[in-house]
């Protein structure tokens, strides 16, 4: 309902609600448009995502292969012994100890499995003693096996090129090493694989796979790894490309990594991995170093340099990262640094990653999201790239994490963007150990950030240019909105935080920023225009507790007053004398270190 105080007492109660914020009760009709307390995430159903040229010459390798004239079983050797040496097609059925591959380097051998099982006690259950094309074909609706039991040995090891095909079921196991290891490019179509090994369940130099189903399981080892070396970055080896792949990895390494980058295009990827933390005193053990170590079994970070908490930090006794891309090593065993390593998801992925280390991580690289559906579970960074990280017309949601989103460069854009991050630090970060500018510009789609530490941090510049921003932070030293400079430009936003850090903010829209009485995590904070507040601008049920409020919105005009309301108790009027007013005291500082966690 409208106000109905006399002007001279609308003043007087005004002036009190400033010095101690005021319990006046008012209804307000809260308009739908405006509600914010769920939050809006759907799945992503349009594809914006145009092929590439890459994508054009994976496609005609894979079609070139599935269009293959598969001669009868009569116009293909049956293999009797366990030695093929020469180039053709040949078939296997029933039980083999081992299967050896001879014809000449540069042979073409096409072995069509016809429900195998290759069981060796000896050494690699399926070779090629020289470098050559292999072929594998399953038959439409066969389960073939692969397996070895032999100490430092591969169950399919095959050096050159290696092409598995077909309608069947690939099942590959070695209780001792990796269970297929290809030395140049391993491409894959149709068939299902179930990879289980002691150490890598798929490596290769190179691997393209499309319109298949890959399961593995390493023990000790990577889901799928691709090795490249190299004096200097070439994205023409090294690399994962996946196309409507259904894709699951379990393991305690990295689910996948590879030594360019990853590429994900459709399909539906589903990581788990848990690793094992070791104390500090078993640093030598295990070859780490002092930066690996972290605070507490929580895994917790704390700075480098302080030595105090060493006899309670724990370690991850190797990378577990869910997609992992870079560096490639040069000859003498050093990092080439490039900043073309990269992470592209993209064209209606379902991806959901949980594990103990990074979700999302390129060295020296960048990551690029776009129409994809992205579950994320981490004791560590959700997402993390050394140089640009952009997101397009995606939903993200980052159910845990130590810090959620980071890059040199921060973008995020599309009307379609959903993205919800939970963080024991900052939220979103544009930082990074190499350049000097650290930009995180929203200029489209809905983001909310609750953090342990700064909710949006930017070493250099946030700029927020559109969408809707939903950001709590704890404060203690860190607050909602952290940068040397903030420039609010468009969109609804809506910070909150214990009078945490406020640098250089400038504002072309209408902006407030409230410092006063404490609002209770759970309260129900709207805003509304104080001559017609029977419609709310913006309404949203707080997470945290908080007693700092930045909120900007396309509706609001300099010169009218608006009304901060915690359920139906006016907290605070606040006019609007310029395009960015505040009221109450100021808060903030310097910040420290993380924020802590504990609000989950």
């Amino acid at each position: 309902m409208k106000k109905h105080f006399s002007t001279i007492l609308s003043l007087i109660f005004v002036s009190l609600l400033l010095a101690s914020c005021g319990t006046t009760k008012r209804r307000v009709k809260r308009n739908s448009s405006a509600e914010h307390d769920s939050d809006p995430i759907t799945n992503i159903t349009s594809d914006e995502t145009s092929q590439t040229a890459e994508d054009q010459e994976h496609q005609q390798t894979i079609d070139d292969e599935q269009s293959h004239d598969v001669p009868t079983e009569d116009e293909r050797e049956t293999v009797e012994g366990t030695v093929i040496s020469t180039a053709g097609n040949y078939t296997l059925k029933g039980n083999y100890d081992h299967v050896e591959i001879t014809a000449p380097s540069g042979s073409e051998v096409y072995i069509y499995l016809d429900g195998v099982t290759i069981n060796s006690s000896a050494g690699i259950a399926l070779s090629n003693g020289n470098k050559g094309i292999v072929h594998l074909v399953i038959i439409n609706g066969t389960t073939n096996s692969i397996i070895n039991d032999v100490a430092n040995t591969n169950a399919l090891h095959i050096k050159g090129n290696l092409f598995i095909s077909g309608n069947g079921t690939l099942n590959v196991e070695s209780k001792q090493k990796s269970a297929i290891k290809v030395s140049e490019t391993l491409t894959i179509s149709g068939v299902t694989i179930n990879a289980t090994s002691s150490k890598h369940a798929i490596t290769a130099e190179t691997l393209v796979a499309s319109g298949c189903t890959l399961n593995c399981s390493a023990t000790d080892g990577d889901g799928i790894q691709t090795e490249y070396e190299a004096d200097t970055y070439s994205s023409a080896k090294g690399y994962v490309y996946l196309k409507d792949v259904n894709l699951t990895i379990n393991g305690k390494g990295d689910g996948i990594q590879a030594s360019t980058y990853i590429d994900i295009y459709g399909g539906t990827i589903n990581v788990s991995l848990t690793g094992t933390f070791v104390p500090y005193s078993q640093k030598d053990t295990y070859e780490l170093t002092d930066d690996d170590y972290k605070w507490n079994s929580q895994y917790k970070r704390i700075a480098s340099d302080n030595h105090t908490f060493y006899s309670s930090r724990y370690a991850l006794t190797s990378s577990v990262k869910a997609l992992k891309a870079g560096p490639i090593e040069n000859s003498a065993g050093e990092d080439v640094t490039s900043g073309d390593y990269a992470i592209t998801l993209r064209g209606l992925s379902t991806i959901t990653l949980n594990s103990t280390d990074d979700a999302v991580h390129t060295n020296y690289g960048k990551v690029s999201i776009e129409s994809v559906n992205l579950t994320i579970t981490t004791s560590d960074d959700a997402i993390h790239a050394d140089y640009n990280t952009i997101i397009n017309n995606a939903s993200i949601v980052v159910n845990d994490s130590y810090e959620g989103i980071e890059g040199q460069n921060v973008t995020i854009d599309g009307e379609n963007t959903n993205i919800v991050v939970n963080s024991q630090d900052d939220g979103i970060n544009a930082a990074s150990d190499y350049g000097t500018s650290y930009v995180c510009t929203i200029n489209n789609g809905y983001v909310r950030c609750k953090a342990g530490g700064d909710g949006l941090d930017a070493n250099t510049t946030l700029n927020i240019n559109g969408g809707t921003v939903i950001v709590e932070g704890p404060g203690s030293g860190n607050g909602s909105l952290d940068a040397d400079r903030i420039n609010i430009n468009g969109g609804i936003v809506f910070a909150c935080s214990n009078n945490g850090m406020l640098e250089n903010m400038t504002a072309t829209q209408p902006t407030f920023i409230y410092s006063g009485s404490s609002q209770a995590a759970n309260s129900l904070i709207s805003v509304a225009d104080a001559a017609n507040d029977d419609n709310a601008l913006f309404t949203y049920t707080l997470k945290l507790s908080c007693t700092q409020i930045i909120f900007s919105s396309p509706g609001m005009s300099v010169g009218k007053t608006y009304t901060i309301f915690n359920g139906e108790t006016e907290v605070v009027d606040i006019n609007m004398t310029s395009s960015l007013t505040k009221v109450g005291s100021s808060g903030g500082g310097q910040g420290g270190g993380p924020g802590g966690g504990g609000w989950h």
